[in-house]
């Protein structure tokens, strides 16, 4: 019997200070006591160009990634989980990092937004959608076993740059790769 049910989703975000795609895995505690230990979370994001199973990025994860816990104490590192709540860890992959430029140069086809231009040269690039096949593990305890997050797709266009509404258009003219 698991210890925990856990599910995950992804979503692209372009804000003024993000540029990728953020995955969330939620881990609930479905035994009937409460789990507490020091907080030794472990595991891994996969994420997966659905045209091209062996182009991908893992992302590893540690307690740094996680994101909401009701009964966490930080000093002492202390995770406590009653019966019914849940855990969240988070993982976001940058894109548009210098160190992802292969891998983006090999998935995203870039053409130019010619609707957010400055003295006509694009402020920003769009690229066709593309869709990552995206699953994960994760270990809370050092004594627990790694629970599989299950799968999700994430279908979006690359955005080269956040540029504010106040001087250009939003993405959400290009569907189906509008962002709110």
């Amino acid at each position: 019997m698991s210890l925990f049910k856990a599910s995950i989703r992804a979503e692209y975000v372009l804000q003024p200070n993000a540029n990728g795609v953020g995955v969330t895995c939620v881990l609930k505690n479905v035994y009937d006591e409460t789990l507490q230990a020091k907080a030794a979370v472990t595991g891994k994001v996969e994420i997966t160009w659905a045209e091209n199973l062996q182009l991908k990025k893992v992302g590893y994860l540690t307690t740094a990634n996680l994101a909401y816990a009701r009964n966490y104490n930080s000093q002492t590192g202390v995770l406590t989980i009653d019966p019914g709540d849940s855990i969240t860890v988070t993982y976001h992959w940058e894109i548009t990092a210098d160190s992802e430029a292969v891998l983006r140069g090999q998935i995203f086809t870039l053409k130019p937004d010619f609707s957010c231009m400055f003295l006509n040269i694009p402020r920003r690039y769009i690229a066709d959608p593309e869709t990552f096949i995206i699953t994960g593990e994760v270990r809370v305890f050092q004594n627990t076993a790694t629970v599989k997050v299950g799968q999700t797709d994430a279908t979006f266009c690359l955005v080269t740059a956040y540029v504010p509404v106040r001087e250009c258009p939003t993405v959400s003219h290009f569907p189906p790769c509008g962002l709110p």
